[in-house]
């Protein structure tokens, strides 16, 4: 060998890229779709209406009907106000707070 060198040319390796961008996309794909599985809907004000209602009486034995805010968005330690009026004529101010977004679980109290 006098001295003479031959370079050999490399194959490109498309085939892996394209392979790693698939695995990127289907990994950007797959965290959107989890996120989106773990957000919760708003509360639904008319089941947060009825179902404090029907505590409420429980508690005290007084019928009430309850208005709520028509956009609770599941925040945990998100706090919303609805107002009431009791059978007896009592106006009362309710509040509720978002307990765990995860499973929208609140707590509520006069």
């Amino acid at each position: 060998m006098d001295g003479v060198v031959t370079t050999v040319p490399r194959r490109p390796r498309t085939g892996v890229l394209w392979a790693l961008a698939a695995v990127l996309f289907g990994g950007v794909v797959g965290c959107s779709l989890l996120v989106q599985s773990l957000e919760v809907d708003p509360l639904d004000p008319e089941v947060v209406e009825r179902d404090i209602a029907a505590e409420y009486e429980e508690r005290r034995n007084v019928a009430l009907d309850l208005d709520c805010p028509r956009d609770m968005p599941v925040a945990s330690g998100e706090g919303y106000s609805c107002r009431g009026v009791t059978a007896e004529g009592e106006q009362i101010s309710v509040w509720i707070q978002i307990d765990d977004r995860l499973d929208g679980s609140y707590t509520w109290g006069e």
